[in-house]
């Protein structure tokens, strides 16, 4: 079953080197959560793919034929708040346990760092927003 969301996205990736965190949504209608890695010059996408079977999101690097993986794109709160909302959330603190920023490879760490704790609170709080049918 397909649940789409009811928000209007901008198509295909944010501008190149457009700073904060974006939500995109591939043609399966999966979620990545989107960020500009600096050292790779790409965008950076974080996510569980439609067909995966891995109890764990991926990385994908959106560069020449797979920056088309995302359709569409819709910009997030502005890191800053997206730390906040992690510090009130509960959400955050059982993260805070699983996900270290230095145990992260270093490619992940330029996606999760700052947000690190505020993943999961980010993608909910969007998720939360937007009027999933």
């Amino acid at each position: 079953m397909t649940r789409p969301l009811h928000i209007p996205l901008t198509p295909g990736l944010p501008d190149a080197g457009a700073s904060g965190q974006y939500l995109g949504r591939d043609a399966n209608g999966a979620v990545y959560i989107l960020r500009w890695h600096e050292r790779e010059q790409c965008w950076g996408a974080l996510g569980f793919a439609s067909d995966c079977v891995r109890p764990w999101a991926h990385l994908i690097l959106l560069r020449g034929r797979r920056a088309g993986f995302i359709v569409g794109h819709a910009e997030g709160p502005p890191l800053s708040a997206t730390r906040r909302l992690a510090e009130r959330s509960a959400i955050s603190t059982a993260e805070d346990e699983l996900v270290k920023p230095q145990d992260a490879a270093p490619l992940w760490q330029g996606l999760l760092w700052p947000v690190g704790p505020a993943l999961g609170a980010f993608a909910l709080a969007l998720l939360a927003s937007w009027s999933l049918s």
